[in-house]
């Protein structure tokens, strides 16, 4: 079953508080937040899910700004500081980078990413004592911005709770997310959700029949369709997508 929700991030002026009655009066009951503005720390973490306790909103993963590779040796320090985070909100997956390059200029056999692929194993196998796993985005400039480099990534990792998101890419045609998307299901946790075009987003009417094959393909799947960045980033636009979706899945999920 296809579960809808709302990233923090798409509405960073917001408060913590405005994020909670938006997704509540929209009848939105996930929340990934965003470890950029909203959730700093643990007391963040634990206030906000107290608050979407409260209001029977699950916090439904971190997205934290974690940078794979990037730490020189000083990794697990660094994402201990996350997992804590996360087990406040009480939530089952943190979002993570895959790096701070492109797949395109990494060497698969390299020193580099072989670092990496071992960091990764344990900073996965350490959130797993904790029953949380770990998420990469299908984002640009990051050694998961390619799906055939993206999914021999997660296989070199070898870890069961090690997962992909999903997102449609400007930059590929709608056959090729869609050849994407069917590949990443073995390993797909959450999709973003967005109409993004070259120069910023459009409402998610105007991809409709797009979305409806997009969301087709994981529709037993238990998974979360979650809403990332809206038109002009506007509340109404917000809500014209919150109502597209909840059209589509009504369908879907029936």
């Amino acid at each position: 079953m296809i579960s809808l929700g709302l990233t923090s991030v798409t509405f960073r002026k917001l408060s913590v508080e405005e994020i909670i009655n938006l997704a509540k009066n929209t009848g939105i009951y996930n929340i990934e937040w965003g470890g950029d503005v909203h959730v700093k720390n643990e007391d963040d973490a634990s206030y906000i899910y107290e608050l979407c306790i409260k209001n029977n909103i699950k916090c439904c993963s971190f997205g934290s700004y974690y940078k794979a590779g990037t730490y020189n040796g000083e990794y697990m320090d660094e994402f201990i500081k996350i997992l804590n985070i996360s087990l406040k909100l009480h939530c089952d997956t943190i979002r993570i980078w895959a790096y701070d390059k492109s797949s395109f200029d990494i060497k698969k056999d390299s020193y580099e990413y072989n670092t990496i692929i071992e960091e990764i194993r344990k900073i996965a196998d350490y959130a797993d004592s904790y029953k949380m796993s770990i998420s990469f985005e299908h984002h640009q400039r990051t050694l998961t911005d390619d799906t055939d480099n993206a999914l021999m990534f997660i296989k070199d990792i070898g870890r069961k709770n090690v997962h992909m998101y999903w997102q449609a890419q400007v930059s590929l045609s709608f056959e090729e997310n869609i050849q994407t998307l069917n590949r990443f299901k073995p390993y797909l946790k959450n999709l973003h959700i967005s109409n993004q075009v070259q120069n910023g987003y459009l409402l998610l009417y105007d991809m409709k029949e797009q979305l409806e094959q997009y969301l087709d393909i994981v529709k037993n799947h238990e998974i979360i369709a979650l809403i990332e960045f809206v038109k002009d980033n506007k509340i109404e636009s917000y809500i014209e997508d919150v109502d597209v979706l909840k059209k589509i899945l009504a369908n879907k999920n029936g």
